[in-house]
Formats: C-alpha cells, structure tokens, sequence
C-alpha cells in the first residue's frame, strides 16, 4: 500500500482548492498569447470551462523551444517534455512527440 510522505500529505490537506483552480487557469489564459507569440502551436484551441489544467501543452520547433523556456522563467513555471515516453517506445513513437512541450504549472 503507497505510503505518502507526510510533507505531501500536510500539503494536500491545507490546500485550498479553489485558489489552486484560480492560479491555474490564470497562468494558462496569461501564457496562452505568449506562447503564442513565440511561435509555437496550441494543442488546446482552448480551455473549457471546469476544468483544472496540470499546464498548457503546445507544439514548438527546437528553435521555438528556447523562446518558450524564456517565457516559462519569466512565469516561473517549468517546460518539460510532453508525455514522457519510455525508452522503449520513444524510438518507434511519431516524430511529432519530439515537438510536444508543457509548460507545467505545478
């Protein structure tokens, strides 16, 4: 059975659920025109009502990419690949997965 840390418990417990939506969906909508200033593609047109997004996922080009890690430090949010394939899949995935990016909210 998991065991969590307390840290991480302690955290989920004093969460306040309804700020943490609000930042959310704020950073999403304020990077949005960023991003796509930057160059890169949305994969989401947009961001439907309640919902809760984990970051906002886009399609850049290596060279969009170093535009997009300056935007993630500037929000203080990080830029990761998007899924993270495992290695035994990621050489046989479509290229297209090379070029999905999230700016991760967490």
């Amino acid at each position: 059975m998991p065991n969590p840390q307390s840290q991480s418990v302690e955290f989920l417990q004093n969460l306040d659920e309804s700020a943490e939506i609000a930042r959310r969906r704020n950073l999403y909508q304020k990077l949005q025109p960023q991003v796509v200033a930057a160059g890169a593609k949305l994969i989401f047109d947009s961001l439907p009502a309640n919902t809760c997004p984990y970051g906002l996922p886009v399609f850049a080009t290596p060279n969009i990419k170093r535009k997009l890690e300056k935007i993630a430090r500037k929000n203080r949010v990080t830029l990761m690949s998007w899924p993270d394939l495992p290695d035994d899949v990621r050489s046989t995935a479509p290229s297209f997965y090379q070029q999905v990016w999230l700016l991760n909210f967490k």
